[in-house]
């Protein structure tokens, strides 16, 4: 009668344990498997004149006019320590991109994403994205996805900011031309190749 409780303890904490593993095992698989669905600016860091790129936290806030006339919260895309003030115009100021040339204090301010550029300009709070490369879907789509990150907003929210989204003749000759290519995701949107 000992043996055979102490055989039955044995075999439940065997099994036990066994269950234990099983479930670490699948919980980790799980947690790696899990996509980082949302894709946060990079760039490069760059000193300023006490101004814009001084990195925040989280918790600060925007507020956002949208097209509709609503007013929303969005990150402070101004201060996390990518965007960069536009030299040449009050006002403006670079989410993406690079200038052409180097600043007086020896910065080259550049947030390496070659494919597409933001320009953001405070006065009417509205958007200007380039397209720099093809293939211009890609470049679309990185570009909606470094935005909605930046400013921590949905495609819903996206499709109701104050913005235009095109590239130059010089990308591509057939879609220069048109003004708004509009986001992907946004009614309207012309389908890119």
């Amino acid at each position: 009668m000992k043996n055979s409780t102490l055989w039955i303890a044995g075999s439940a904490l065997f099994i036990l344990t066994g269950i234990i593993i099983v479930g670490a095992y699948f919980f980790l698989v799980e947690q790696r498997q899990q996509p980082d669905t949302e894709p946060t600016p990079t760039g490069t860091y760059f000193p300023t004149n006490g101004g814009i790129s001084e990195g925040t936290s989280e918790s600060q806030t925007r507020s956002l006019a949208l097209s509709t006339g609503k007013r929303i919260a969005v990150k402070d895309f101004l201060a996390n320590g990518v965007t960069f003030k536009d030299p040449a115009n009050q006002g403006a100021y670079y989410l993406a991109g690079k200038l052409d040339y180097c600043l007086e204090d020896g910065t080259c301010p550049d947030t390496n994403t070659p494919a597409f550029s933001i320009l953001y300009l405070e006065e009417g709070q509205n958007f200007s994205i380039s397209l720099n490369s093809e293939p211009l879907k890609s470049s679309r789509i990185a570009a909606e996805r470094y935005l909605m990150a930046a400013l921590g907003i949905s495609e819903q929210q996206m499709c109701e900011l104050e913005y235009t989204l095109g590239t130059t003749v010089s990308v591509n000759e057939a879609y220069g031309s048109i003004t708004n290519l509009g986001f992907s995701f946004c009614e309207g949107a012309i389908p890119l190749p």
